[in-house]
């Protein structure tokens, strides 16, 4: 899979991000995507503990969620390509959903690259949690089992 970060999520850069047909992004997809890189960064390091499963979800789900549509897209797409814009070119149309369908598998791509990054911290957070939990459940359950015997007496 291409990495689209610069120094956070992977080290490696967009050089060498290609469309499925083969031809490489532009400069401004290059740019776009190194700029959501650095907003989904940002956007799973500025959560707290206890948001960061609920955020890494969310980045499965967009990841999720846009795959499925690229690929529906880029299928919609090879069966329309010998009908085109309706010139009888062939192009056209086909050829604006091929680079469409690009950018959202790039997009697709970005979204899972950072999900695999920071899901590996994952079983590590869940542990701080419980373990910021454990004291507060306990007293919870003291509380409780007070209650119950004042229920009693």
């Amino acid at each position: 899979m291409c990495r689209y970060t610069e120094g956070g999520v992977g080290s490696g850069t967009n050089e060498g991000a290609f469309n499925h047909d083969g031809s490489a992004l532009t400069e401004e997809e290059h740019e776009g995507l190194r700029q959501v890189t650095i907003a989904l960064e940002e956007y799973v390091q500025g959560c707290t503990i206890g948001e960061f499963r609920a955020r890494l979800d969310l980045l499965w789900q967009f990841h999720a969620d846009l795959s499925v549509e690229a690929r529906a897209a880029a299928t919609a797409t090879a069966a329309a390509n010998d009908g085109g814009d309706g010139d009888g070119d062939g192009e056209g149309d086909a050829a604006s959903g091929r680079k469409g369908t690009a950018r959202e598998l790039a997009l697709a791509n970005v979204l899972y690259n950072t999900w695999r990054y920071y899901v590996q911290f994952l079983p590590a957070v869940m542990k701080r949690v419980e373990l910021a939990r454990a004291p507060a459940a306990w007293k919870l359950k003291d509380h409780a089992k007070l209650a119950k015997w004042e229920d009693r007496g």
